[in-house]
């Protein structure tokens, strides 16, 4: 009995080896699928190797050469064999796609490897039975988002508040790449190779479930369309920066890292706000979608850390999703993997934009790079200080988990790195409730001699916003009132201004041209067709946006801050790179009313660096000179004679604009009766478009201020017929 039981183990064990040794030899040597035509084929394996080699993923030189000869060798069965014994080996998984179009998976031959914040490239064998030409689309659970987005809601649901348990478990990023040379859809070849690929922000070994599909409902029943790999996965580099500025003390920069490789796949990145990076290849969004909040960029996977793999709250540095740049201070750090990789830094718009390039080695646990911004001009040693005074402090691209937005402690690493001497984190509809409580009506302790944070309020998601967001700086309280939530503030601005004001506050209108654009024709949404760009015109607007329409009437209220008065004396000072590049051609290319918006390319004579500075006098250009844009100061003189009361003010066109300076001539008021007339006709507009939504019990009060307005540009425009008599 002994022996027949040891007899048993024996057999037991030995027949466990030879089912592992059966199932190696199988990945190792497959049966190769022969239902393809070999020219397609071999043609298809070609592009496949010039896409890994565009995306920094070559094949090793012994197996491009392999694929290259068989261009010479007869196109026959053996050429087909011969390709899958050349690409095999890199496949992370063999998708089979049966006559009714099902999809099944099952594990390739390629070592389960990937790298710490960094991108791993594999193949994937598509037996496509069907011929089918859709997408192949590829999707895991650890891939879904690290950030709950936005609902606009002044609270956060509790259904929507993500747990670290799922955080934890999201760390993956997967792309099927499909551009050039490859092709978006499968080719209907019963035969051919995709390539995909993961970035990973974890280390150590992680269990990866990955899923394909080519659409809805053909996946594959009793989970057969999906498979488990653990991965091992190499740590990254530690890249400490060293930052310094112009006197040698440490100091926080912008940092932009990108590999230079594009990697596009079939779910495209999005971030908000492209165009205050013009150097990145940004495309077009499609139809429909708002061309200043979300667009695609065509590197952006190509960005680290990966944009879409940042968490603010919970990484060692609070890395925004929606920007593609970071922000680093002297001695702290990026981990990245080994490569070349591109860096575009600086420290806001008074410092130079620079480039500079790092390589970060194999087998090396840190290294130590270097950074010294340079400052083209310092405005606030000559009193002049820089402020962001529209800053969201529920986040740009708003998310509500795990963190209700941004962070005090996270706002203000951006204020160093953009050198901001003020920064005003405005609380506004979405998280209200959570993002007030860092209001104090003071400056925020974060707060230094030379860099202010502050909270204050944008007017935004409450009962006025229909009229224009409001943003109101300055402020000692933020609760209007007599009101518990912001469904009970006013409906209409005046009331809002007029507290505000009241308290010491400064006013003013957020993103002013929302509803203001001049069109002279019905125009398309998203595009620019029926817009006018003539300056100055008496267009009267439609008044339906959510920017300053409003301020026409509550202007004549003496409510509207957001102007200053200038010293009449010119300098000027301008930077542009000496020769014109094709990011500024580009620019330079665009209308002034397309973005991006005041870019100084766009005011280039010619290609040379020289811009056009001109003086205006109620809204025309009278005189202009000419300056270098070195980065210099240089003074100018005008020679125009103002003979009447007039508004001045100094314009590089589409570029920089100077607030106005009123000239009094002869104790005469200012009096323009084309403006006047615009102003009046004004009012009529933005009370057809706004009445609707204010509340009844407020409609009598608001309907009393739109009158006195109405009277006070009808004074006026009698004034101006009486001069002219």
């Amino acid at each position: 009995m002994k022996n027949f039981c040891c007899l048993c183990i024996f057999l037991l064990f030995s027949l466990n080896i030879q089912g592992q040794h059966h199932h190696e030899t199988a990945l190792k040597q497959p049966e190769f699928a022969a239902n393809v035509e070999a020219q397609p084929f071999l043609a298809q394996a070609l592009r496949v190797g010039e896409a890994l080699s565009a995306i920094g993923s070559a094949l090793p030189s012994e197996a491009i050469n392999q694929l290259q000869a068989l261009k010479h060798l007869p196109y026959d069965r053996k050429t087909v064999e011969k390709v899958q014994e050349i690409l095999d080996p890199y496949c992370l998984a063999v998708v089979d796609i049966n006559p009714e179009s099902r999809v099944s998976v099952t594990p390739g031959l390629a070592q389960p490897i990937l790298v710490q914040d960094g991108w791993t490239t594999f193949l994937v064998k598509v037996q496509n039975q069907a011929h089918i030409t859709a997408a192949l689309v590829a999707e895991s659970p650890h891939s879904q988002p690290v950030l709950h987005r936005s609902t606009s809601s002044p609270r956060m649901k509790e259904e929507n508040k993500l747990t670290p348990g799922q955080l934890d478990n999201r760390f993956l990023q997967l792309s099927m790449y499909q551009e050039r040379p490859l092709k978006p859809n499968l080719s209907g070849l019963g035969l051919e190779y995709a390539v995909i690929q993961l970035y990973t922000r974890e280390k150590g070994k992680r269990e990866v479930q990955i899923g394909f599909n080519v659409g809805q409902g053909t996946q594959d029943i009793g989970f057969r369309n999906t498979i488990d790999i653990l991965f091992a996965i190499k740590p990254a580099v530690k890249v400490i920066f060293n930052v310094r500025d112009e006197d040698n003390s440490p100091t926080m920069a912008s940092f932009i890292i990108t590999d230079g490789i594009e990697r596009f796949g079939h779910s495209k990145e999005r971030i908000t706000h492209p165009w205050r990076y013009p150097w990145l290849d940004w495309e077009e969004p499609e139809t429909g979608k708002s061309v200043d909040t979300v667009a695609s960029v065509k590197k952006l996977r190509g960005i680290y850390p990966l944009p879409s793999k940042r968490l603010a709250g919970r990484d060692k540095f609070p890395d925004f999703f929606f920007q593609p740049q970071i922000y680093r201070g002297d001695g702290e750090y990026i981990t990245l993997p080994p490569g070349n990789f591109h860096v575009i830094f600086g420290r806001g718009p008074e410092y130079q934009v620079q480039q500079q390039e790092i390589i970060v080695p194999e087998n090396s646990d840190s290294i130590v790079v270097s950074f010294r911004p340079k400052r083209w001009i310092h405005m606030a040693a000559l009193g002049w200080y820089s402020a962001d005074h529209h800053i969201h402090a529920s986040g740009c691209s708003h998310y509500e988990s795990p963190e209700e937005g941004v962070l005090p402690e996270h706002m203000w690493r951006q204020i160093q790195g953009e050198d901001l001497n003020l920064g005003s984190n405005l609380t506004w509809g979405p998280s209200w409730y959570h993002q007030k409580q860092y209001f104090t009506g003071k400056d925020h302790p974060l707060s230094d001699q030379h860099n202010i944070l502050r909270y204050d309020i944008e007017v935004s998601g409450f009962p006025s916003s229909h009229a224009g967001h409001l943003a109101l700086l300055n402020l000692k309280e933020d609760d209007f009132p007599n009101t518990t939530k912001i469904e009970e503030w006013p409906s209409w601005t005046l009331p809002v201004l007029q507290w505000a004001k009241e308290q010491g506050g400064v006013t003013g209108y957020a993103h002013a041209g929302w509803g203001l654009a001049p069109m002279n024709s019905e125009h398309t949404p998203y595009t620019q067709e029926g817009y006018s760009t003539e300056l100055p015109n008496y267009i009267t607007p439609r008044m339906d946006g959510i920017g300053a329409n409003e301020y026409v009437v509550t202007v004549t209220h003496d409510v509207v801050d957001f102007y200053t008065e200038l010293d009449i004396s010119v300098k000027a000072a301008a930077f542009l790179s000496e020769i014109q590049d094709e990011k500024g051609k580009f620019i330079a290319s665009r209308a002034p009313n397309q973005q991006p918006y005041w870019n100084i390319e766009r005011a280039r004579i010619d290609s040379s660096r020289k811009i056009p500075v001109e003086l205006i006098v109620n809204g025309y250009p009278v005189e202009e000179k000419e300056i270098t844009a070195d980065g210099n100061w240089q003074n100018l003189k005008f020679n125009y004679k103002i003979e009447k009361s007039s508004w001045l003010a100094i314009r590089v066109y589409a570029s920089a604009h100077t607030n106005p300076i009123f000239v009094i001539v002869d104790g005469k008021p200012i009096r323009d009766k084309k403006s006047a007339i615009w102003c009046r006709e004004a009012v009529d507009q933005c009370w057809k478009m706004k009445h609707g939504r204010i509340r009844g019990n407020e409609l009598d009060a608001a309907q009393e201020a739109y009158d006195y307005a109405r009277k006070v540009y009808d004074r006026i425009i009698l004034s101006a017929d009486d001069r002219e008599k």
